[in-house]
Parts: structure tokens; C-alpha cells; sequence
């Protein structure tokens, strides 16, 4: 497939899309007025489905909830989404030319330092992981002060000065 049949096809998109968007637009605005707790179960109903339909597999759907649940936790305790995302679509880049580098190696990990390139970004990555590390226990010995602190410090300026 040529890249200027994909290119085309997404400006066709985006042609279908704004004609049927613009006559739409009063419906959507009616649909954010519903409240989360109506239309989170429709949403979900219509996600599981459409993973359902793809192979018509309970396994996919109960794949699709566990997933669900793992991105709630991690939204939950402030994990940042993109790098885990990246790390998932990336991951079986990486493992398949780990695999052919070390069979074409010997299962040596050699290689990664005979060669100025993977030896620079190992480097990088090196000083990338001391850095952060170091960086964080900085950050802990300095302690920064809590919203009540930083408030009752702020009343408490905010006294002196009508004092004055």
C-alpha cells in the first residue's frame, strides 16, 4: 500500500467526518448534559461489545476489564500513562531485535559494548538512570511544605500586613 493511498483516505476521513459533525453538533452538546453515572454503563456496554465482535471471544473482553482495571489503579496512584502505553506498543519491537541481536551475538551481551553507537546510548542510559535517582532523593531531603503549611503561612503573612 502506498503512502499516497493512506494519506488520501485520511483526508476523505476528514472530509466524511466535518459533514457529519456539523449537523450533529447540537446533539453532542445534549449528550454532555447527561450525567457520568448514565453514561458510563452505556459506554462500557458499547466497549465490551466491540471487543466482543472483533473475534467473538470471552477472553478478549475479559482481557479488555483486566486492562480497564490496571489503567484505573494506575490513574488512581498518579502513574503517568504515556510511558506505559509507549512501553506496550514498543515492548515487542524491542524483545524481537533483542532476540535476533543476541542469537546473531552468541547470547553475548558483548556486543552492546564492542560498538561506539550502543555503547553511547548505554552510556546515556546509564547517566539518565543515576541522574533521576539522585534527583529524587534531593528532592526528599528538601521536603517541601503541604498545602496547610503553605496556607497558614499565608494567613499568617496576611495578618502582619493589616497590622501595618
Amino acid at each position: 500500500m502506498s503512502s499516497g493511498g493512506v494519506i488520501a483516505s485520511m483526508y476523505v476521513g476528514n472530509v466524511v467526518l466535518l459533514l457529519l459533525n456539523l449537523p450533529l453538533i447540537a446533539l453532542f452538546v445534549k449528550m454532555l448534559k447527561i450525567p457520568g453515572k448514565v453514561m458510563a454503563p452505556i459506554i462500557l456496554m458499547v466497549a465490551v461489545a466491540g471487543v466482543y465482535s472483533v473475534r467473538n471471544s470471552m477472553f478478549d473482553v475479559l482481557l479488555a476489564i483486566i486492562f480497564g482495571v490496571v489503567g484505573y489503579f494506575l490513574r488512581v496512584f498518579n502513574f503517568d500513562l504515556g510511558p506505559f502505553i509507549l512501553g506496550f506498543i514498543l515492548g515487542p519491537i524491542l524483545e524481537e531485535h533483542f532476540r535476533r541481536t543476541m542469537i546473531l551475538s552468541d547470547g553475548s551481551f558483548m556486543i552492546f559494548l564492542q560498538r561506539p553507537i550502543p555503547l553511547i546510548i548505554m552510556s546515556l542510559l546509564i547517566i539518565a538512570v543515576v541522574w533521576f535517582a539522585y534527583d529524587s532523593r534531593r528532592r526528599k531531603k528538601r521536603m517541601l511544605p503541604t498545602m496547610d503549611q503553605y496556607q497558614e503561612a499565608e494567613r499568617t503573612i496576611g495578618s502582619t500586613d493589616r497590622k501595618h
